[in-house]
């Protein structure tokens, strides 16, 4: 399994940027799974570095040089956000990569989660009709 950590690090101790690169550069020839784990993670802390970035380099600004500046350019955007724990917010969680994924939400605390909780998340899914921000097809 692949391991990314996603975040900001620079506040971080020593010892635990270390672990995460290590962790990272152990992972670094796996490519079947992919486990992404966000540690110090903030949504508009993440678009607001992009922004960062893009003034720095001078480049334009749009959609795809916005997105080459996330922690992950390359991870596709969430199809599905499971929210445990009953709350009916995203907390701050990839704010721009999430527009268009559906939510799924579960009275069940993360702790509690289950395989079967994940089925009938899938299942609801499953149910649903993409539109991405368009009009429903009839």
């Amino acid at each position: 399994m692949r391991v990314y950590i996603i975040g900001e690090r620079d506040n971080l101790p020593g010892s635990l940027k270390q672990a995460i690169v290590d962790a990272e550069e152990m992972s670094r020839q796996q490519s079947k799974l992919k486990l992404v784990g966000a540690l110090n993670y903030g949504g508009r802390q993440e678009i607001l570095n992009a922004a960062r970035r893009l003034q720095e380099s001078g480049q334009p600004v749009n959609e795809e040089t916005i997105r080459q500046g996330f922690y992950l350019p390359e991870m596709p955007d969430p199809d599905l956000i499971i929210r445990t724990s009953g709350e009916l917010r995203i907390s701050n969680f990839m704010l721009w990569q999430s527009a268009y994924s559906e939510i799924w939400v579960t009275d069940t605390y993360w702790p509690d989660f289950t395989k079967e909780e994940f089925a009938r998340a899938i299942e609801a899914y499953q149910q649903r009709q993409r539109r991405f921000g368009g009009i429903p097809q009839g």
